[in-house]
């Protein structure tokens, strides 16, 4: 009990040793279904979990059979702060696709957590769009 006559109650603390560097995958998501040769939206989310300031990263991304890599400059995500992002993608073929996105190189130097550097995903490309009526 204070002393202001306030009752306070602190709960689930906990006392980490962060990572100088470590950028952490949030969210990697697109539409599940999408027509083939129609332009895709992919969104992802990375948060700060380390203890240094980001400001510059790159990633890889894949839809399966090629890779891409992609660098984002200028930006200061502090301890706890988020990134968001899309990419485009226009797949060619009716098939199922494995998106997958890879966080690496975070100010010029390798992540120290690599186990939350991934996020994946399925995506189903149909071979033409059906209204609903």
């Amino acid at each position: 009990m204070s002393n202001d006559m306030f009752l306070l109650m602190i709960d689930d603390i906990q006392i980490i040793n962060a990572e100088e560097r470590d950028l952490k995958v949030t969210l990697f998501e697109a539409n599940k279904y999408v027509p083939v040769n129609k332009e895709s939206t992919i969104n992802y989310e990375v948060v700060n979990n380390g203890s240094n300031v980001i400001n510059s990263f790159s990633f890889l991304w894949s839809e399966g059979q090629n890779t891409y890599n992609q660098n984002v400059n200028g930006v200061t995500l502090k301890v706890g702060d988020k990134y968001s992002g899309s990419l485009k993608f226009t797949p060619t073929q009716a098939k199922l696709y494995d998106l997958s996105f890879e966080v690496q190189d975070i100010n010029g130097s390798i992540d120290q957590k690599i186990d939350n550097n991934l996020g994946d995903q399925k995506l189903v490309v149909v071979s033409k769009e059906i209204s609903a009526k």
